[in-house]
């Protein structure tokens, strides 16, 4: 389906895929295979510290055992013909929602497209993990069936660095939710592995997403390392100095909103947070010539804060603003691949890119998928809904229903309302010729003359869904599984039950649905597992 008919994406987004003239100023090139050829001619006059980088990775699986492709790939980063294909996403408990692994198989899949379309390049997909973060109320709960599961934990600060303790009671819950599944030992042991061996949630989250896709090559990279941030200093030290991401991120918000166009991420005048020992990230703020972290009780002079940055560089931390800059500044990437609302804020980037002068890449949004099992399917083609009528409104879902199956037409009061229109247009006329202070008793009798016949029209649609409440009930199971709690199903629900099901080929199949380039939303029909 185009994403426009699913009713479920953002004018932006829409505008985006569309390379609407509105948008064009905020990004350099199209997210299509000529954009990216053209991207990649410019993206070699930027230079990255490769060393840095395969000394990083060399350093990040040290003891892990790499796969042959892994290892291959490491070896070719330290190549100026090597590029990165990136995604990001914030260490969710358990994956948190289907599209976390959506935007890592997309990265996968175009990495692997670009490879075999330019055999003079090597394309490599890197999963940045956004360890940082310090949003727990997004972070730490995941849906299960759409059975909200919250981590029980007091802890604060970057949710990279908290214990894992408290985990285990949820690896119990799904062995309980899940127990009669043929692949539910395979998934659920990845998890226990992953959070009762790793001291913290960021290593937990690298072990079983390198469980998960190791064999397909995917390189896991962990920014909040203090080697990485000493190579991004002189931009942080800008930041402190001038604090000059701000500045330029409101200029294109103002015009983004003349525009037409909501501001994803408004900034701040200083785009940085300070991270402790103790994993407590907090903003920087600027009052006057002193740098104050309020919520822990600190202050610098200017002279003070520069010191702090010399001698620790992983205690800064940038925001959403900064955090691009930081990424592509480590990797040697070409295309950025996110979901709207990253798409949405990255456009406000462009000119901050320039001006740090740092390359601003392809922004590619990432691949949606519906899942529908094998029942579910039978139920859309026992209803004879189209894709296209199982995304409308649910009370217009079931009126196609009704109309299918009630066994009797279903009257509609359409045809005398567009009538009644008419009469009283003339009665209107009529009565202000004869008295003009009639004129508001006759709008008050044509308007109710209206409401009693749409009255009536919801009556009969009323009767006409009690009579076909059989197929209704068909429809809701099938609203269950696409739209859970009301939302897109990849935004709510969790993969592991459907791992659990199917096992690895599962995310082989979401490999083989996803596209290079994100042309259009994807309903995956899943087989019957075989017995």
């Amino acid at each position: 389906m185009s994403y426009a008919s699913t009713g479920r994406f953002s004018s932006l987004v829409l505008d985006y895929q569309a390379s609407a003239p509105a948008l064009l100023p905020y990004y350099t090139y199209k997210p299509d295979f000529t954009g990216m050829a053209e991207a990649l001619q410019a993206r070699k006059t930027f230079s990255t510290d490769r060393s840095l980088l395969t000394n990083y990775f060399k350093q990040r699986y040290n003891g892990v055992a790499l796969t042959p492709l892994q290892q291959q790939h490491l070896h070719l980063l330290e190549k100026e013909n090597t590029f990165t294909i990136t995604t990001a996403h914030q260490p969710n408990i358990f994956t948190g929602p289907l599209y976390f692994l959506y935007k890592i198989i997309h990265a996968i899949k175009l990495a692997d497209n670009l490879t075999a379309t330019m055999p003079d390049h090597h394309f490599v997909p890197v999963f940045y993990m956004g360890s940082e973060d310090a949003d727990l109320d997004e972070l730490g709960h995941c849906y299960i069936n759409s059975h909200r599961v919250d981590w029980q934990t007091n802890q604060v600060g970057a949710v990279g660095r908290m214990h894992t303790r408290g985990l285990e009671v949820i690896v119990q819950q799904l062995e309980n939710w899940l127990y009669d599944k043929p692949f539910a030992g395979e998934v659920i042991d990845i998890f226990k592995s992953a959070y009762t061996t790793s001291p913290n949630v960021q290593e937990a989250t690298f072990q079983f997403v390198n469980e998960l896709f190791a064999s397909f090559g995917l390189l896991i990279i962990v920014p909040d390392d203090a080697a990485l941030k000493k190579s991004f200093e002189p931009w942080i030290r800008r930041e402190l100095l001038e604090q000059f991401s701000g500045k330029i991120v409101q200029q294109t918000n103002t015009a983004l909103t003349q525009a037409g166009y909501q501001p994803q991420a408004s900034g701040r005048q200083l785009n940085l947070f300070y991270l402790n020992e103790d994993g407590r990230r907090e903003r920087i703020e600027l009052e006057g010539e002193i740098y104050s972290v309020p919520a822990l009780d600190l202050s610098f002079n200017q002279h003070e804060i520069l010191q702090e940055l010399a001698n620790y560089p992983e205690r800064f931390s940038g925001n959403v603003i900064l955090r691009g800059l930081f990424q592509e500044h480590i990797l040697p990437n070409l295309v950025f691949i996110g979901g709207g609302g990253e798409i949405a804020y990255w456009l406000q980037l462009k000119s901050l890119f320039e001006e740090a002068g740092i390359f601003y890449p392809v922004l590619m949004l990432r691949n949606s998928f519906a899942l529908m099992d094998a029942a579910t399917v039978a139920l859309q083609h026992k209803l004879a809904l189209t894709n296209a009528d199982m995304f409308k409104p649910d009370l217009a879902v079931s009126d196609i229903i009704a109309h299918r199956f009630a066994g009797r037409m279903i009257p509609d009061t359409q045809i005398f309302q567009d009538e009644l229109n008419k009469m009283y247009g003339e009665v209107l006329k009529q009565a202000t010729q004869f008295d003009s202070t009639l004129y508001g008793h006759v709008a008050a009798l044509h308007t109710q003359a209206l409401k009693d016949l749409r009255t009536l029209n919801k009556k009969y649609k009323n009767r006409s869904r009690k009579i076909v409440a059989e197929q209704i009930g068909q429809w809701r199971a099938v609203q269950r599984q696409l739209f859970p709690l009301g939302g897109l199903q990849e935004r709510i629900e969790n993969f592991i039950p459907f791992y659990a099901e199917y096992g690895p080929v599962f995310l082989r199949w979401l490999y083989a649905a996803s596209q290079p380039k994100s042309d259009s939303f994807c309903i995956l029909h899943l087989p019957l597992r075989e017995n």
